[in-house]
């Protein structure tokens, strides 16, 4: 059968498509329909062989054509005339009568050739005239198109771009990773899903009846034009900070690989519920009887009613926006407060901020912002904004031309099928008439339901027009509202924060019952989801601890305190989600988080968040103290100190046992004050600790033990204190660092100057000044070479801690040379250690203060 149909194909292509003067479009018109009618037994890719290969050459003779044909059924050859008068007949609005007297004649030659009957092949014609509405009228599948690839791309280049940023890499390389190597990647992933989603909705559709019984349209949505539009915006204009500057490459690149990203590789499934409610629906639009007529006449005045008010409140509120943002331009422009010069300026802060950011200078990103931030520059902004906002409003009313078209064809049918309808109203009314001519009654429902049918199908095109003008008229709005925040800085900042939080208050006022409905079902979601992946969560939280760890003791040392500051803020955050999320009823415990008990479950409820947010602070200032940032050791303290409140609340909480309960949060405040003490390195650290660390000993077992008389909440909590505790009174952390930024287990000397170095001993003992520089000298020449690791950085700090202190003393108290000839010794061994390492800011201050060692040693 397959090859029968083989060469009914080879033979009707090369007849249609060599005949002389057919049009591409007539082509293309056979090529759907052959494409349609032999896909129940052939693939795709074999019609389109046959129709690339075969078709090329035509027939010379008919002697040809009848050896082509000698294996033809008679139903066979009745088809092929048949569709030689399709064609006929769909060329005969559009072809030249020459040429229709042309295939007229095939036609006949054919039915010489082939001995038929013209009912054989009228019956034939009928049969095709039927496939094509078949064709015409299948059923559409949308299916939403995933530009995740996209998202893909630019979250590598994006993170490439970061990356040689933070390591002072040569940034010209970057063009080369986007134009080879990362397209490359992205294409590679792309093709293997794209031929994945390809192949279940090929395998879905055949389950379903065939290809061929379905017209699957991919779509974007206009939040997914949105993003197009932020990649390649942002993309473009990182290209022209980068030093090639190849942005009008780069912009011409990236629509192009866009384009083949979603038309040859497109990723998006078919919902099968979908499938199966096509499947079920009925194939033959609805008719209506003589009632249901005029509900839908109705309904359908109604929709186009309320579209066309809507529209006219865009238009009108978009020609009054536009107008005003673009006079305010104008305004600017035309005043003397603004030049093009300007304008330049503006746009040159623009660009150094931007590159100073993408470098990692600071130095270019302060002047960039000094730059933005006078009077000026603001000036500068508003007018920009102005001119977007304008743009945006604009758009709106260019929609509208497009909307009135659409109007006009829904009007019109709207008319007509109301003029049939109060002829058929008229039918109704006259029972004799109606009685004497049913058919004439039937043919008018039929005109009406026709009109319908076709004023609904041109109103549902008016919804995506409606969309794009809602789109743009929220942008425009949404700008505005920038603007009026930008003016209001000429007056005070505090005015901007007004705006801001009005709109944000009429947001959440008009839209709270679905904010809350989201919100809640994101809470519900995310907390299904971090209990099923919490192990998984936790190693990501400790990833950037892992990886300070590896870079501790390379030139990427800068790099790594960084991402040792993230490790403690995303470790904190995730006992903080745990807290939230995951720290679940305890049945057999069942005095707490329960019905029984509400007022001791609502303060429960407040202990565990109050402990969680404690955490996620102490996080915070830890990475702050990493960072040498400010407010660090405030912050330390007063989470620290409220936790070792908080702890006598646990352990009363989750004990049944209240003052044994009790007496456990003792020993837990004790470790958190030990933990400060540790921290802040003051006397008594090591004291509280040991004894923390001995009664956590004894007390776990007491907890596993008599488990009944504790939450399962407290004994987890207690064994994870207990573990940091020993791990921050031994220092193994610390160690661990140590061992894998010098590369050796022979620790103990590097503890050694450290410990020798401390600014306090100094401070209490000047003679120790001496030992401490020559072990300080030797840990310069064994390890000097590797980076700057966190033995310079704590040795230096106390040099200039102990300078620094001993000038304000001086100041205060009078003039000690031999003391201020010993902290411009420690002055000058962290300058030379700041200078191996090119750190110049730490070089500026240290500088100063050797200055003002000299003035009070005058």
């Amino acid at each position: 059968m397959a090859t029968s149909e083989k060469s009914v194909l080879e033979f009707i292509t090369r007849l249609t498509y060599n005949i002389d003067g057919i049009s591409t479009s007539l082509k293309l018109y056979l090529s759907q329909f052959f494409t349609f009618h032999f896909s129940n037994s052939l693939s795709v890719d074999v019609i389109q062989n046959i129709e690339n290969k075969k078709a090329s050459r035509g027939y010379s003779n008919n002697d040809e054509i009848k050896s082509a044909v000698a294996d033809f059924s008679l139903e066979q050859r009745a088809w092929c005339v048949a569709v030689i008068r399709l064609l006929r007949k769909e060329a005969e609005a559009t072809a030249e009568r020459k040429w229709l007297n042309r295939v007229d004649g095939i036609a006949k030659d054919l039915e010489v050739v082939f001995d038929l009957n013209d009912d054989l092949i009228q019956h034939q014609l009928s049969k095709i005239e039927e496939e094509i509405t078949e064709y015409q009228n299948r059923r559409v599948v949308h299916v939403q198109l995933r530009i995740w690839p996209l998202a893909l791309d630019f979250i590598i280049r994006t993170s490439v771009m970061l990356i040689f940023g933070a390591l002072q890499l040569d940034l010209s390389m970057i063009t080369a990773l986007n134009i080879s190597l990362i397209p490359a990647i992205v294409l590679l992933v792309t093709y293997v899903i794209s031929r994945r989603d390809r192949k279940y909705n090929m395998l879905l559709l055949q389950s379903h009846g065939g290809l061929h019984k379905f017209r699957v349209q991919f779509g974007i949505s206009v939040s997914q034009y949105t993003w197009l539009a932020f990649f390649l915006g942002t993309s473009v204009y990182v290209s022209y900070l980068l030093p090639d500057q190849i942005y009008t490459f780069a912009f011409t690149g990236l629509v192009l690989y866009f384009f083949i990203l979603l038309r040859f590789f497109r990723v998006g499934r078919i919902d099968e519920n979908a499938i199966e409610q096509l499947v079920e629906s009925p194939g033959a639009r609805e008719e209506y009887d003589y009632d249901r007529n005029d509900e839908e006449i109705v309904q359908l005045e109604t929709k186009l009613n309320s579209f066309t008010s809507r529209l006219e409140a865009y238009v009108l509120e978009s020609a009054l926006f536009g107008a005003l943002t673009f006079s305010g331009f104008l305004q600017i422009m035309a005043s003397d407060l603004v030049n093009f010069t300007d304008l330049e300026n503006f746009a040159q802060y623009i660009f150094n901020t931007s590159r100073g950011l993408m470098y990692f200078d600071p130095k270019i990103v302060n002047a960039g912002l000094t730059g933005l931030s006078n009077k000026v520059s603001l000036l500068c902004l508003v007018s920009l904004e102005s001119l977007i906002c304008s743009g945006f409003f604009l758009a709106v009313i260019a929609s509208r031309l497009r909307f009135s078209d659409v109007a006009d064809r829904v009007t019109t049918s709207l008319n007509v099928a109301k003029t049939y309808n109060a002829k058929e109203e008229a039918m109704l009314s006259d029972r004799g008439a109606s009685e004497r001519d049913p058919r004439r009654l039937a043919h008018l429902t039929a005109k009406v339901n026709e009109q319908l049918h076709i004023a609904a199908l041109a109103l549902e095109t008016v919804n995506p027009i409606m969309t794009y003008m809602r789109y743009f008229r929220n942008g425009g709005i949404i700008v505005f509202l920038a603007i009026l925040v930008s003016s209001s800085l000429f007056i005070t900042s505090v005015l901007g924060w007004v705006f801001i939080a009005l709109v944000g208050a009429t947001y959440v006022y008009f839209n709270y019952s679905r904010l809350n409905l989201s919100m809640r079902a994101a809470y519900l979601a995310t907390r299904i989801q971090f209990i099923r992946k919490s192990i998984l969560f936790l190693v990501i939280s400790n990833i950037p601890v892992v990886v300070s760890l590896i870079l501790s003791g390379t030139k990427y040392w800068a790099l790594a305190s960084s991402l040792m500051a993230l490790g403690y803020v995303t470790i904190s955050l995730y006992i903080f989600t745990w807290l939230t999320l995951a720290a679940h009823v305890d049945e057999e415990f069942g005095d707490i988080e329960s019905n029984t008990n509400v007022v001791r479950a609502g303060r429960w409820e407040f202990v565990k968040y109050t402990l969680a947010i404690l955490i996620l602070l102490y996080g915070i200032g830890m990475a702050f103290k990493e960072l040498h940032l400010r407010g660090a050791n405030e912050t330390i303290t007063i989470t620290l100190t409220s936790l070792s409140i908080l702890m006598y609340f646990v352990g009363y909480y989750l004990s049944k046992i209240r003052w044994l309960g009790v007496m456990c949060g003792v020993l837990l405040a004790i470790t958190a004050n030990g933990v400060l003490f540790k921290t802040l390195h003051l006397d008594g650290a090591n004291t509280m600790l040991l004894i923390a660390i001995v009664g956590l000993i004894i007390l776990i077992p007491v907890l596993i033990f008599k488990r009944s008389y504790f939450h399962r909440l407290f004994l987890r909590f207690t064994i994870t204190i207990a573990i940091l505790t020993i791990s921050i009174a031994s220092g193994l952390y610390y160690r661990i660092e140590l061992v894998a930024s010098h590369h050796t287990t022979d620790i103990a000397p590097i503890i050694d100057v450290q410990s020798s170095n401390f600014a306090d001993k100094f401070e209490i003992e000047p003679s120790l000044i001496p030992e401490g520089l020559r072990k300080c000298d030797w840990y310069i020449e064994t390890y000097g070479s590797i980076a700057y690791t966190g033995v310079f950085r704590d040795v230096t700090r106390n040099y200039y801690y102990y300078a620094q202190n001993q000038v304000e003393l001086q100041k205060s108290n009078g003039v000690d040379k031999e003391s201020l000839r010993n902290a411009r010794i420690l002055a000058l061994k962290a300058r030379q250690i700041y200078a191996m390492f090119f750190l110049e800011d730490e070089l500026e201050d240290v500088d100063e203060t050797i200055r003002e060692i000299d003035e009070l040693s005058r």
